[in-house]
């Protein structure tokens, strides 16, 4: 059996190498290559993934600086429409002042005179 694993060349005998380390070798080989493909491919996944993150997220900022102009601008009217009602509350005040007014003038014309005896 031993000579079947030797090669001779001539002088000498040199024991043949084993395919085993060669095997390990490619199989080692095989392993970091998958590795890689898959390692790239979830690299890729993942930008994809990235870029829809940020194109959602730039959509909801967008929105959202939106919906802050529009509560802005309804804070000014809120405050525009207290003022007014402040004006008109006073304006009611200033009326109501002058209709008693009016109706005790009104009261005191429409009373008849006291006759003296």
């Amino acid at each position: 059996m031993r000579l079947a694993r030797e090669i001779n060349t001539g002088e000498t005998v040199v024991p043949r190498g084993s395919p085993l380390p060669w095997l390990l070798l490619a199989l080692t080989v095989l392993v970091a290559l998958g590795i890689f493909v898959m390692a790239r491919t979830r690299l890729a996944e993942e930008k994809v993934h990235t870029a829809n993150a940020l194109k959602a997220n730039d959509d909801v900022m967008g929105r959202l600086r939106t919906t802050g102009q529009e509560l802005a601008a309804l804070k000014d009217r809120a405050t525009a429409a207290e003022a007014k009602r402040a004006e008109l509350e006073a304006k009611l005040a200033a009326l109501e002042e002058e209709k008693r007014g009016l109706q005790d003038k009104l009261d005191a014309a429409a009373k008849p005179p006291r006759k003296k005896k």
